[in-house]
């Protein structure tokens, strides 16, 4: 093996079960293996880092699709798995990475070694963040945070929903996007046969697109089958 010495302290992203994951010595990989050498950082916060990084990396790069140039707005931003973030989207190219916390986290987020360009209190983000727009949002948050968050996304922009910390909340039926299935007919002539074909038709709730729309269960049914009979002729 190349590149590391005998006794040298290093982390690698094993699995778990038969790969090793929770074997007292292991046979890694080089290429999934770092070096921890005169880095300061001790075996426990590498472990649990190195799984973050990972699927940080992941996320943005098979999920979101981020391009260099863009920016990025990170909530939650001291989050284990959030403050992965930052620092893997700065090496992909990010332009701008902008966290949120609650204020009682905000001076400690401020304070620490994350790579963000900013940090503002979650609780009046919208009103900070003044017009800014992002082309790639993290939520690991969930609840208001979310909803609030479709108002600074950018066009094309995307959300990667990865936790749902604040337990959401039940819809308000007066005021969440509900839909309902109804089978319609489509005329002959547009089928080009001797009967209609029942489809089934969504259509919003009167008091749609209000509220907060994070927790709303959508259901959809099955479409009626073609049976080659008018379905408004008796079989």
């Amino acid at each position: 093996m190349e590149g590391f010495r005998v006794a040298e302290p290093v982390v690698t992203l094993s699995g778990t079960g038969a790969e090793g994951g929770y074997a007292s010595v292991t046979v890694a990989d080089a290429a999934m293996t770092v070096s921890l050498d005169g880095t300061g950082i001790g075996p426990a916060a590498a472990v649990a880092a190195v799984p973050n990084a990972a699927t940080a990396y992941a996320a943005l790069t098979e999920v979101a699709h981020l391009k260099a140039g863009e920016r990025v707005l990170v909530h939650g931003a001291l989050g284990g798995l959030a403050s992965a973030f930052p620092g893997v989207a700065r090496t992909l190219g990010a332009a701008s990475v902008t966290g949120t916390a609650r204020s009682s986290s905000l001076a400690a987020a401020r304070a620490s070694a994350l790579p963000y360009d900013e940090v503002i209190a979650s609780e009046d983000h919208l009103a900070a963040l003044g017009g800014q727009r992002f082309d790639v949002v993290i939520d690991p948050v969930g609840g208001q945070v979310r909803t609030d968050s479709l108002k600074v996304m950018a066009p094309l922009g995307r959300m990667l929903l990865v936790g749902n910390a604040s337990g959401g909340r039940r819809p308000d039926p007066a005021s969440t996007l509900t839909a309902r299935q109804e089978p319609k007919s489509l005329p002959r002539e547009a089928t080009g046969h001797g009967s209609g074909i029942q489809l089934p038709v969504w259509e919003p709730h009167p008091a749609s697109i209000h509220g907060d729309i994070s927790s709303v269960p959508f259901r959809c049914g099955q479409a009626p089958r073609a049976t080659g009979q008018d379905p408004e002729r008796p079989g």
